[in-house]
């Protein structure tokens, strides 16, 4: 288990479809990992304003380039479970467990799912305009004010 990682500009990590998604750094070089999930239509690009204050707090930002926006190619089919398994695939294979996640939109819709379904892969979780909210029962996430947050 790792809540940090080496900085580069970017790490390819294999899917479970025999593609690859981009992680890519945003900024910060040392720190807990924050992971970027952008909203659908966007760059995680466009984030590096957000990532770059982040950062500051001493804080390593990296952004998930789903698959079908930026530079990647997406098959046919449902994206958001794209985006799920996408996701699944970067935290499993770099054993990331307890680091952040800023998800905008159906960004922040695979965060809530994949801590659903893993508890405590985010520390803590900022979900901006999610396209979904767990129901009743079940759910280990907790709402409140955390140091991540409170540093963007």
């Amino acid at each position: 288990m790792r809540s940090a990682l080496a900085f580069t500009d970017h790490i390819l990590v294999s899917t479970v479809d025999n593609s690859e998604v981009s992680l890519i750094g945003l900024a910060g070089q040392a720190g807990p990992v924050v992971l970027f999930l952008h909203a659908n239509g966007f760059h995680v690009k466009c984030y590096v304003p957000l990532a770059q204050r982040i950062a500051k707090g001493g804080y390593q930002c990296w952004g998930l380039e789903f698959r079908g926006q930026g530079g990647a190619v997406a098959p046919p089919g449902n994206l958001v479970e794209l985006y799920l398994s996408d996701l699944n695939c970067v935290t499993d294979t770099l054993s990331l467990r307890g680091c952040y996640a800023f998800g905008h939109s159906g960004g922040a819709q695979v965060a809530i799912r994949r801590e659903a379904q893993h508890p405590g892969t985010f520390a803590a979780i900022y979900a901006y305009e999610p396209v979904y909210l767990p129901s009743g029962g079940g759910s280990s996430i907790e709402y409140g004010h955390h140091a991540f947050a409170d540093a963007a």
